[in-house]
This record gives C-alpha cells, structure tokens and sequence, in this order.
C-alpha cells in the first residue's frame, strides 16, 4: 500500500536559479482542506530535500513575504502548489483495494501483524517510531499515515485498512490537525478504538503530542490540543494508552519547530510501544527474549 508523499517542485526559491523539491513537515494549523486560500497556508512548513543549495532547510511559505513581498507571494508558484496538493480530493489519498470477490489471504507466518494509523508523527519518514518497528525485527505490517491527516482522514483509513486485511494491533496517534479547532471530533477515537477491536485486533492508543512549547501567541492557534490528548489519556476503549503528551512534554523531545517529536522521542516511544505489546501478548507470538532483542536493536537504530 503507498501513501503519497507531498512533494513539491519548483524552480525559483527565494529568487535562486536551479530546481528544489520540497516536503510538507507540518500543516496543523489547517483545519478545513476544502477552500484554502495563500493567506492560510504561511504557517505551512516546508523543507528543502533536493536541490542545489539549502537541503535540509525548513521554512514557513509566509517566510517568501519577508523576502519578496506580498505580491510575490500570492503568486508565487510553490504556494499554489501546496494549496493545490492540500486541496485535492479524498479519492487521491485512497490506498489500493481489492475487487469484492478477490481472495484475500488472512493467513500470518507468526510475526506480529501491526497497522499504524496517524498523521506527520507517525508519518515521519527515517525518523517515525513505526518505521522503526517495522524495518526491524519479526514485526510486520503497514503505517498509512499522511502529513496534514486530521481524525476525519485517519478514521477512512482505518476502515479501509481492516476492510481486507487482519491485524493483531491497531496503533493510532493523531489529533494535532484538529486542534485548531475549539470542539475538535473527539468522537471519532472513540470510534476507531471501537471498530478496530470489533475486527479483532488489540488497540494501543497514543496521545498527540503537547504544542506547550510553543510561543503563546502560536499555542491559541490550537486551543483543543491539550484536551484532545486528555480524551485519549483517559479513554477506556483502548487496550493501552501511551501518553506521549506527557512523557515527551519537555523541549528537548521536539525538532525546532516545537510540533513534531524529534528522533530521539520517537526511539523512546518505540520502546514504550514495545513495552505495551509485551504486557498484552502471551510469550508464544513474541517472547521476552525477542522483545528485548527488538527494543535493544531499536534503540541502536540509526
């Protein structure tokens, strides 16, 4: 299953000559992806991946109004392209799915199956606690996670997911795209929980990430964000929570841009994930000795 990765291309940046490509790293403040507009998107986070000069460099698109002026800006043809991938329909992220009456093989070869569901957190590519537990060890299964991802998306890919395959753990992290919002769809953990076990898998939650580090003036621009990681802290539906929120609240934990967990969080939080599957799983799925050997292979990771 792929998930499309926003990569943009242009061939001007900041008035430089030559050809970048750029990645989406954080769109939370966005909350309505149906009528978006240049003004919205100036918090959007780029980061230059290829190119001639700059690679690695994250900055915010309004950052082209301090530099070029306003007008450049509304014109400027990377803005029009992340106004244009932020804004296409439902029918372009959906993963690929079977005809109705195709075979589809339920059948395990013994490793733990997981399904990782989530927004840029869990997204993260190199970096993601999933991918961590997936490229390593005899865990086995698929993160469909995509930057900007709110609830509403991370739900229809849920549905999507368990519709034709099985796993033994659903891990769903997600929530800061909807803190922008004063009454965020708190609901719809409770219904992710409720229909991934309904389909047989064990639930661990994890809660979003705090944006308490943050300037005051950007943390009112999320005032459900705290609230939302408390549904999940206190939710009963999952078969166990981890609350990132709290355990990795200090700065030290997030990149630069205080939003997102930082590689070292993310190692942590895979071994509190592996710790969670270790309290919930007989020793005939994944044994102690196993899990220590994941955990210590992890942590030695990249």
């Amino acid at each position: 299953m792929k998930i499309k990765r926003p990569i943009f291309e242009t061939r001007t940046l900041e008035g430089k000559p030559g050809e970048w490509k750029y990645e989406i790293v954080d769109a939370s403040n966005l909350s309505n992806y149906e009528s978006i507009t240049p003004e919205d998107v100036k918090e959007v986070q780029l980061k230059v991946v290829s190119g001639p000069s700059n690679v690695g460099y994250v900055f915010q698109l309004g950052d082209i109004v301090d530099h070029q002026g306003e007008d450049v800006y509304i014109d400027h043809p990377l803005v029009q392209q992340v106004i244009d991938y932020l804004s296409e329909t439902e029918d372009e992220y959906e993963p690929y799915l079977p005809d109705d009456d195709a075979d589809i093989d339920y059948s395990s070869d013994g490793d733990l199956r997981v399904l990782f569901i989530g927004d840029s957190q869990t997204y993260y590519p190199g970096v993601s606690y999933a991918e961590l537990l997936l490229d390593r060890g005899d865990i086995e299964g698929k993160n469909v996670s995509r930057n900007g991802a709110p609830l509403e998306e991370m739900q229809r890919n849920l549905k999507r997911s368990l519709q034709y395959e099985r796993y033994d753990i659903v891990t769903i992290m997600g929530g800061g795209n909807n803190s922008g919002l004063k009454y965020p769809p708190y609901k719809l953990y409770d219904n992710m929980y409720s229909y991934a076990s309904a389909k047989g898998a064990k639930v661990i939650a994890i809660t979003n990430p705090t944006k308490k580090n943050l300037s005051s003036a950007r943390r009112k621009k999320y005032p459900s964000n705290e609230s939302l990681a408390s549904h999940v802290r206190f939710n009963s539906r999952p078969d166990a929570v981890i609350d990132a929120n709290l355990l990795y609240s200090d700065s030290k934990f997030f990149n630069n841009d205080m939003v997102h967990l930082n590689k070292n969080a993310h190692k942590l939080l895979s071994r509190e994930w592996l710790d969670a599957v270790s309290s919930m799983y007989p020793s005939s799925l994944m044994t102690e000795s196993q899990i220590r050997n994941l955990i210590k292979t992890v942590l030695q990771g990249g």
